[in-house]
């Protein structure tokens, strides 16, 4: 019964079609229709955030997907909210390597650890009750970001001093 599809112009209305939606949309049918501005915005931040966009950019991905969760819970200022740009000189400065573990970070969302590859590239705050502000974030592997969670710096530079003392012992 779906005879619209994204990008079609509404009939009577300046409207552009974004999608279908659950049935509490019921005065339009399910239907999503938005203003020709808010429809390059949506479509802006869908291409971002596309798994497809994800292999192509892996950067700009995961810089868009920080911004969204910024937006929803710290509301950072967007002259200090980080870029792509700003996350490539860190990557630069870091030497493509993990601030914690200091080991190579994979950058390639389609490795065959995927998901959940332990050195798979994060963006971590510092101080967990700020935002992802240029100030107070770092790239971090994915098992140095899960592992500390919301300890503090001081607390997880401790943490990793015994890891490393554990791990010594097993030599």
């Amino acid at each position: 019964m779906k005879k619209f599809k994204r990008g079609d112009k509404h009939p009577t209305k300046n409207l552009i079609f974004w999608q279908y939606h659950h049935p509490y949309y019921k005065e339009t049918n399910g239907e999503v229709w938005y203003t020709e501005e808010i429809f390059e915005k949506k479509r802006k931040l869908h291409t971002i955030q596309s798994h497809k966009n994800m292999r192509k950019h892996p950067l700009s991905y995961l810089v868009g997907m920080t911004i969204q969760r910024d937006k929803l819970k710290y509301k950072t200022p967007k002259n200090e909210l980080i870029t792509v740009e700003y996350i490539k000189k860190i990557l630069k400065e870091q030497n493509n390597k993990c601030y914690w573990f200091n080991v190579e970070m994979d950058i390639n969302p389609t490795s065959k650890f995927n998901i959940r590859n332990p050195l798979k590239i994060t963006i971590e705050r510092l101080d967990v009750t700020k935002g992802y502000s240029k100030d107070n974030v770092v790239l971090s592997s994915y098992a140095a970001n899960c592992g500390r969670a919301n300890a503090s710096v001081e607390d997880w530079i401790k943490i990793i001093t015994l890891i490393k003392q554990g791990l010594n012992l097993l030599k």
